[in-house]
């Protein structure tokens, strides 16, 4: 269904300032869109700040058309942005950010991405997916996004940065930021961290997802 598209900008660009203002972003990194109807989306455009994003710098995207985009020329991430919204009906925005405990832990060999040491991250987050590194903008990583879609809401691109997708703009925001909350957690802790057993999450599942 068609959304309002005046209150679904405001909406974007208030997302994207609230990842600023959390520095799940620095600079121009970073990329927010969110579902406009079945077949389009509302992208920041390339080069833009999520800090700084303006109505003017959002360009609309198209899913399944020969047509890829009017106005502004959009992130070149747009590609995986597409790839998800295509594959994933339930998906309505999407967020790659870089903040620095995630993008840490994301340059390193072999992190554990079990997050079920803290009650936010085992129930907003449930399973994160590894991409290794491929060209950002590349038709490959759309692919390996793709391909994944089916197992998590939460990507980690190795040496790269996240992706986090959601319902809703508040929706994937929250998940951003309790994923850099536990891997800040995880950093600290330096591996010695003692997580939930497999009762404590069923429970804490049942509750509260």
């Amino acid at each position: 269904m068609t959304q309002n598209r005046k209150k679904l900008i405001s909406d974007l660009i208030q997302t994207a300032h609230e990842a600023g203002a959390k520095r799940l972003v620095n600079a121009s990194s970073g990329n927010i869109s969110v579902r406009y109807d079945e077949n389009s989306f509302l992208i920041s455009g390339s080069g833009t700040s999520l800090d700084k994003l303006k109505e003017k710098e959002i360009s609309t995207c198209f899913i399944n058309t020969v047509r890829h985009y009017e106005g502004v020329k959009p992130s070149m991430e747009n590609h995986f942005h597409r790839a998800i919204y295509k594959n994933r009906t339930d998906v309505n925005a999407v967020l790659h950010f870089q903040s620095v405990y995630a993008t840490t832990l994301a340059c390193m060999p072999e992190p554990e991405y079990d997050l079920n040491f803290i009650p936010e991250s085992t129930v907003y987050i449930k399973r994160v997916s590894v991409i290794p590194y491929l060209m950002p903008g590349s038709t490959k990583l759309s692919e390996a996004v793709g391909k994944a879609l089916e197992k998590t809401d939460l990507f980690v691109l190795k040496n790269h940065g996240q992706i986090a997708v959601g319902y809703s703009l508040e929706d994937v925001l929250k998940k951003a930021l309790v994923f850099e909350f536990a891997c800040h957690i995880l950093y600290l802790a330096d591996k010695e961290i003692v997580r939930y057993s497999v009762i404590d999450i069923e429970e804490l599942i049942k509750n509260y997802g």
